[in-house]
C-alpha cells in the first residue's frame, strides 16, 4: 500500500500506471487498458461473469437486495417450499448460468410472493400476472386436450 500523498504503480487488475495513462477522479486511478475494458460491452460482460462465477455469495446478496431479503430469508422461504419451485413443483431451475431459483415477486407492491423455476417465472412475467389471461390458455389447453391412451 502506497503511503499517503504516493501513487500506487499498478491497477488492481495489475497494469502498470505510467504518466499520462490514466485518468483520476476523487478516489481512484483508473488506467487506460481498465478503461477500455469497461468501455468495451463485451469485454466487460466477460469481466463481469467471471468475477460473478468467483464471487457468487456476494451476486447472489446484491440480488435479494432489491427485495429486501437477506440470503437467510431467502434460504428459509425457499426450505419451507420443500426446496422446489412453488408453481410446478420441479427441483431444477431451468437457468442457464446459475442453479439458483429466482424470486417471484408483486411488480405493484414488490411483496415477494414465493420461490420459482426460471421456466414458471418467465412464464408469469410473459403473462403480466395476469389471472384472466391464464385462465384463457387453460381454457385453451383444455380445449385441444387430447383423451388419454388406454389399453397399452
Amino acid at each position: 500500500m502506497p503511503k499517503k500523498g504516493e501513487f500506487q504503480k499498478y491497477c488492481k487488475r495489475g497494469h502498470e500506471f505510467l504518466p499520462g495513462s490514466f485518468r483520476q477522479t476523487k478516489d481512484k486511478r483508473v488506467c487506460r487498458p481498465c478503461q477500455r475494458i469497461l468501455r468495451d460491452t463485451d469485454k466487460r460482460r466477460a469481466w463481469k461473469r467471471a468475477w460473478h462465477k468467483a464471487h457468487p455469495e456476494y451476486a447472489r446478496k446484491k440480488g435479494l437486495k432489491q427485495y429486501n431479503l437477506t440470503l437467510e430469508q431467502y434460504e428459509e422461504l425457499f426450505n419451507a417450499q420443500g426446496r422446489r419451485c412453488a408453481a410446478c413443483g420441479t427441483d431444477k431451475s431451468f437457468s442457464r448460468r446459475t442453479s439458483t431459483f429466482p424470486v417471484d415477486h408483486d411488480h405493484e407492491t414488490n411483496e415477494v410472493r414465493g420461490i420459482l423455476c426460471m421456466n414458471c417465472n418467465r412464464a408469469l412475467g410473459l403473462l403480466k400476472d395476469s389471472i384472466p389471461v391464464l385462465e384463457g390458455m387453460l381454457a385453451y389447453l383444455k380445449k385441444y386436450e387430447k383423451e388419454a391412451p388406454t389399453g397399452i
